[in-house]
C-alpha cells in the first residue's frame, strides 16, 4: 500500500506561506536603511535607538537622524559625538564645551584639573530656539547622569577658526 500524497490545499497554504516569508525577508534591508524604511518603521528604530523626542521630528529629519544614529553610537560618549548628535538632530551648529576632569602630560607630575564643578556646557547656535526641556532630554540621553549641564542659545554662525569641541586645556580634534 502506498502512502497518499501530501494535501493539495495544505501544500498550496505551505507554498504561499514560503513566498510571503521569502519577499519579507528579501526587503529587510530596505526596511531597515533610513532612506528606504517606511515612516512607521523608521520612527520605531529611532525608539529602539534611544532618540530622544524622535517623535517630534519631521520625517526628513527623523530619517537624517536615524542614519547618524549608527555612525554615533561607536563614539557615544564623546563630546564630538554629542555635538553630531545635536547637529543632526536641530539642524544647526553646536558647540560642546567638555568639562574634562582628567589629564595627561609627557612630563613628569600631574597637570593640574580646573579648580570648580565640572559643568557641560552646550551653546546651539539657532535662531529660533526650541524648548529647553528638548534639549536637554537629548542632551541627557548622550551623556553621564551625575554630570551638570548648562545650555545656551546663540544666534549667529561658529567661529571657522574656532574648535567647536573644546577643553578647559585647549582645543581638542573633533
Amino acid at each position: 500500500m502506498s502512502s497518499p500524497g501530501p494535501d493539495p490545499v495544505v501544500a498550496a497554504v505551505a507554498a504561499e506561506l514560503l513566498r510571503e516569508a521569502e519577499a519579507t525577508i528579501e526587503s529587510l534591508p530596505a526596511m531597515l536603511t533610513a532612506a528606504t524604511a517606511p515612516d512607521d518603521v523608521a520612527a520605531w528604530l529611532r525608539y529602539v535607538g534611544g532618540v530622544e523626542r524622535g517623535d517630534r521630528l519631521d520625517a526628513d529629519r527623523g530619517r537624517r537622524v536615524l542614519a547618524a544614529l549608527a555612525r554615533e553610537r561607536h563614539p557615544r560618549g564623546t563630546a564630538a559625538a554629542l555635538r553630531a548628535l545635536l547637529e543632526d538632530h536641530y539642524g544647526c551648529p553646536a558647540e560642546v564645551l567638555d568639562p574634562g576632569g582628567t589629564t595627561w602630560s609627557a612630563g613628569s607630575g600631574p597637570a593640574p584639573v580646573p579648580a570648580g564643578p565640572p559643568t557641560l556646557v552646550v551653546r546651539l547656535r539657532i535662531a529660533d530656539p526650541p524648548p529647553e526641556a528638548d534639549v536637554e532630554a537629548v542632551i541627557r540621553s548622550a551623556i553621564p547622569a551625575h554630570l551638570p549641564l548648562r545650555i545656551e542659545f546663540a544666534a549667529g554662525q561658529l567661529d571657522a577658526a574656532a574648535s567647536p569641541t573644546i577643553s578647559p586645556w585647549g582645543r581638542r580634534p573633533a
